[in-house]
């Protein structure tokens, strides 16, 4: 692979990252902090996965996209920060 294939990819994983707060922001009502904070959870914990081609993350379990469970991410995440 050339050098602008690794460029392609990586900016492809960052417009996944920033499609995905996005999503929060507007689907949820989070603030772009929460989402961030959702967002860097769901990766720590590998609950979402990043496909670079299509530059997209995916979730493991629709559940995790429930509302009440993004709101006890949103909770789990602010504790760690107070």
């Amino acid at each position: 692979m050339t050098a602008q294939h690794y460029k392609d990819i990586a900016q492809r994983i960052v417009n996944a990252e920033t499609s995905f707060i996005a999503c929060m922001e507007d689907g949820y009502g989070l603030t772009e902090d929460e989402a961030l904070r959702v967002f860097n959870l769901y990766m720590k914990e590998r609950i979402i996965k990043v496909d670079a081609v299509m530059g997209s993350w995916t979730v493991k379990h629709g559940a995790f996209l429930d509302k009440e469970t993004i709101q006890k991410a949103v909770e789990m995440t602010q504790e760690h920060t107070a």
